[in-house]
């Protein structure tokens, strides 16, 4: 178990300069600002090579694996097995590395919840510079209950006429999915049938980033036979909202917003009471370019609830939401990860930021919460946290058995 993160540590504006356990003189000393202090046991679970660099990452627990699906640039899907039942480091064995497509993978989606357990029958979908969409059915392949899932290619979706760089399941059973590129198109697809229904151009949106929204804003009628909203954000600065109606086979954006002079590259939905909340991470030229903003999908043309425009010095690459522990608190925060080495966790709500940390020479790629356990994800590593509780002095405790080279 590694050290915690003590409030001191999380409220200070600079933040503590977190490298792994032996490894301070691959990742140089913190740059004019940061602390220098002694390592305080963040360690990636591996290290990839230059060569295969990461994007895209999905994440699962269950009450014997927290099981996390990595994209790389070569192509190939990479899954980790971490015990989630207090078994011995010493108990990690190497990832495992699945083929899947011909180019870069840019983006994963599990058709279930990060808290759900995702066992045999369950879908991961990955998307590709390669226009194509592929989706893979996880199975317990020796019929044992084993740390890694078979990852078995059942479909390949096509359609696309450019790098595919976003997806979101939808539906009552997950059965829908949603798929946004760089050829300014959205398309909704039927996942049993493997066969897109819908698609919609819109001329200048590069898609960057959708999420499924859990519930839809009141001001929007929905089909209540399964149809879903999903949130986009855009090259073109906007944000958006998509209908999609499983019963018509059809999908139509009901709202665009402009959000400024910054591109909105990430966005994360909030559960419970901030259900209606949407944090929204952009990137620009600028510091003040770069900032962490909430809005109310209830009035999303009134632009942001708040927002934190000083706080970034590069793009904020990633957010995810979770509720805090414990459930009681009915508080939801978004975390963000940023490319100059910030995690900062804020009410959704709110923006009230609850600690703030710099890795100074980690720029963060990707991030997602399950059920406690929070996963960054640089170019070349990934990082397992373990979030107990929020409470005056919010902690991020370490469980990673050290760092294994590929």
């Amino acid at each position: 178990m590694g050290g915690c993160l003590s409030k001191k540590c999380w409220r200070g504006s600079a933040g503590a300069h977190l490298v792994p356990d032996g490894a301070s003189a691959a990742y140089g000393p913190p740059r004019d600002g940061g602390r220098d202090e002694a390592p305080t046991g963040g360690k990636p679970l591996w290290a990839a090579t230059d060569e295969d660099s990461l994007r895209g990452l999905a994440v699962t627990k269950d009450d014997q694996w927290l099981r996390t699906f990595v994209g790389a640039a070569s192509g190939s899907i990479l899954q980790y097995a971490y015990p989630t039942t207090g078994r011995s480091g010493d108990e990690w064995r190497s990832p495992q590395r699945s083929r899947a497509h011909e180019k870069a993978i840019r983006c994963l989606a599990l058709n279930c919840s990060p808290s759900d357990a995702a066992g045999a029958g369950q879908i991961l979908a990955s998307a590709s510079a390669d226009a194509t969409v592929k989706l893979h059915r996880l199975s317990d392949g020796d019929g044992r209950g084993g740390a890694f899932l078979s990852l078995d290619e059942c479909r390949t979706l096509t359609g696309h006429s450019f790098a595919v760089t976003s997806l979101a399941f939808g539906g009552q059973q997950s059965e829908w999915l949603v798929s946004g590129g760089r050829d300014c198109t959205m398309r909704l697809w039927d996942v049993e049938a493997g066969r897109c229904v819908c698609t919609q151009y819109v001329p200048q949106n590069i898609v960057l980033a959708c999420r499924t929204l859990p519930t839809a804003p009141s001001a929007l009628s929905v089909d209540p036979l399964g149809g879903f909203c999903v949130a986009q954000c855009g090259e073109d600065l906007r944000l958006r909202l998509w209908v999609c109606s499983t019963a018509r086979q059809s999908m139509s954006c009901v709202e665009s917003v402009s959000v400024g002079t910054d591109q909105p590259v990430c966005c994360a939905i909030g559960t419970g009471a901030a259900a209606n909340m949407l944090a929204v991470g952009t990137k620009g030229f600028s510091r003040g370019q770069c900032r962490l903003s909430g809005y109310d999908l209830r009035a999303l043309g009134k632009g942001a609830v708040w927002e934190h425009a000083d706080m970034f010095e590069h793009s904020v690459e990633d957010v995810t939401a979770a509720q805090v522990s414990p459930v009681s608190t009915n508080l939801t925060a978004c975390i963000a990860t940023a490319k100059d080495g910030q995690i900062v966790a804020a009410e959704l709500a709110s923006g009230c930021v609850l600690w703030r940390e710099t890795c100074h020479t980690v720029p963060w790629t990707g991030c997602c919460m399950a059920g406690g356990s929070f996963v960054s994800l640089s170019q070349s590593h990934v990082w397992l946290w373990e979030w107990e509780r929020l409470r005056e002095a919010p902690q991020l405790v370490t469980r990673t058995p050290g760092a294994l080279m590929m």
